[in-house]
């Protein structure tokens, strides 16, 4: 082989080799690396409790309907979150899920539980898309009742709330 072709090859291999370190990428099955990193959130969400689709689950729990919106902060950046779920009138446990989108459209997702009426809930990622994609974590957050507005019943049927948290996410890099 030519000395010239050896050039071409090397930096053929040079330029390999920076475009894989460059994006993160392992070559064995396209796996990052997983780091854990501090998790911090704030901000205000409304939640609405549906009393009129109350019912029963297929194990005859009784259970409220409830579906959320928030805007907030957290040490990944701005994002906007939609969450739905269920309160098990027979526990108190509300439980639910959501997607939470940055403003470049990667997502989040996550489930949640908490029991209602502490307001202390712990959310779980459950997977994600963009940079996102595989990552696991949790945190737990607290809030503050804003506003409430009660049914004829005084059951409470939509709540605006600002809420703080903190925990740990792991995403592939």
């Amino acid at each position: 082989m030519s000395t010239e072709k050896k050039l071409i090859v090397a930096a053929f291999i040079c330029l390999s080799a920076l475009l894989l370190a460059k994006s993160g990428n392992i070559v064995a099955g396209n796996a990052g690396i997983p780091v854990e990193q501090p998790f911090r959130i704030h901000g205000k969400a409304t939640v609405v409790i549906d009393w009129e689709q109350a019912s029963m689950d297929a194990d005859g729990r009784p259970f409220v309907p409830w579906t959320m919106n928030a805007s907030q902060v957290t040490t990944e950046g701005w994002t906007t979150n939609q969450g739905e779920g269920v309160i098990y009138l027979d526990t108190f446990v509300a439980e639910g899920s959501g997607v939470d989108t940055e403003l470049n459209g990667d997502t989040v997702m996550w489930d949640s539980s908490e029991v209602f009426g502490t307001q202390h809930t712990v959310v779980t990622f459950t997977g994600g898309t963009g940079r996102y994609e595989n990552v696991t974590g949790e945190f737990a957050l607290d809030y503050t009742i804003l506003t409430s507005e009660l049914n004829e019943e005084g059951n409470p049927m939509k709540m605006t709330y600002t809420f703080w948290g903190a925990g740990a996410i792991t995403k592939m890099i």
